[in-house]
């Protein structure tokens, strides 16, 4: 295995990395897009979808909480209120990371799958507590949240319906319906609106298109509850072991479980799947590298998201900032500060590309301008460290002189 050493040298030097790459391309450009109130609660929906079972087991077991039932094992009840303000407090954080900036908004559906574990195994410990009335309070929240849910599962969801379903044909007969006094309904929203037949027949598709899932989700909520509530008066004297807002949660959490497998519910989020054996590509990328590089040189990393494969260089010594790639990267900012909280920016890049012996980079950002600029030699090129992307193999440069 081969050994890390943190590197602190200082020294001015050349150009040239992704972030070159990025200025000479984006040509004045922005480089965040603004995404709108509209994108970021879409982006809001479509986690809580792919995170469904753990987010609404949260809730659920927050509706139907009793702190009665913990009398016995106080243990127990410690270990759920901070398996939920632990979930919580971690959900808000990182909602505000994704949402409240333009980074990364639509990160947050993947940010929820590092702790997700932690609502999973509060439902395991609160289930337990379910049985039981729950009193008005937790029958009203049931009633409020579960259509509530339900339909913003379905709005989340309609990006993954075939948007064939819904003709032309039938939003132009839906427009031409009569109302006040045989008025079709494109003249009304025309005389409002100052829009053109074409752009109402798009917009009315495109709303009807997000909107009707959204009310066949809300439909689908309003069933459970009247499934519930059917379910607990079928038995005998109407009791039962556990109260209407229980069975509700149930049986919402069960088909939560049921279709999780399923597009409606994260099922064609495939976007990390791969089918190759990433491991052994590390490994053999990491053998390219270890034939290339010499033992104990300075490393400047660009090679991708993934520092693994600088693990197979003996005694490789490294800029410890990188290893978060430019996750870690700021603009803006005192560059001393932000290399003692392992940051880096501007001047740490052109300062360790002076200092490094060789200059790793991923194949999606490699062009032949470090080569020309005279400042490094093109070595070589290991194999794809992910099969399944393209880009992924690094090139190595060195130093002419060295």
């Amino acid at each position: 295995m081969a050994e890390f050493k943190a590197t602190a040298k200082s020294s001015i030097s050349l150009k040239g990395s992704w972030w070159d790459k990025l200025v000479r391309e984006s040509k004045g450009k922005r480089f965040f897009i603004e995404i709108d109130m509209e994108g970021r609660l879409n982006s809001l929906l479509q986690a809580v979808r792919f995170s469904l079972l753990p987010v609404l087991g949260l809730v659920a077991g927050l509706t139907l909480w009793k702190r009665s039932a913990w009398k016995k094992h106080p243990e127990e009840l410690r270990a759920a209120i901070f398996l939920a303000a632990l979930f919580i407090s971690l959900f808000a954080f990182h909602g505000f990371a994704a949402l409240g900036g333009n980074y990364c908004v639509y990160c947050f559906q993947v940010y929820l799958g590092f702790f997700d574990v932690l609502a999973i195994i509060f439902i395991a410990l609160v289930v337990s507590s379910w049985a039981g009335d729950h009193g008005k309070w937790a029958s009203g929240l049931t009633l409020a949240l579960i259509p509530l849910a339900a339909a913003a599962v379905g709005y989340a969801s309609s990006e993954t319906l075939a948007g064939d379903w819904l003709q032309l044909r039938h939003v132009r007969n839906l427009l031409e319906l009569r109302l006040f006094g045989g008025t079709e309904l494109w003249v009304l929203i025309q005389n409002k609106f100052g829009m053109e037949y074409a752009e109402i027949v798009s917009a009315m598709r495109r709303g009807l298109l997000h909107w009707m899932p959204a009310l066949g989700g809300l439909g689908l909520g309003a069933m459970i509850l009247l499934l519930a509530f059917w379910v607990r008066r079928g038995q005998p004297g109407g009791k039962t072991r556990f109260g209407f807002a229980a069975r509700a949660w149930a049986l919402v959490l069960t088909l939560a479980l049921l279709l999780s497998p399923t597009r409606i519910l994260g099922g064609g989020y495939v976007f990390y799947d791969c089918s190759s054996d990433v491991i052994a590509s590390y490994e053999t990328a990491g053998a390219s590298l270890a034939e290339v590089v010499a033992r104990g040189a300075l490393v400047y990393w660009s090679g991708g998201d993934s520092a693994a494969p600088l693990l197979y260089i003996p005694e490789a010594e490294i800029f410890p900032a990188q290893l978060n790639d430019g996750y870690t990267f700021r603009i803006g900012g005192d560059s001393k500060t932000l290399d003692r909280l392992s940051y880096w920016d501007e001047a740490l890049r052109t300062q360790w590309l002076g200092e490094a012996d060789y200059y790793l980079i991923e194949g999606r950002f490699y062009d032949d301008y470090w080569v020309n600029s005279g400042a490094w030699v093109h070595l070589a090129e290991t194999p794809a460290v992910d099969a399944c992307r393209a880009g992924a193999s690094i090139h190595i440069l060195g130093r002419p002189d060295r």
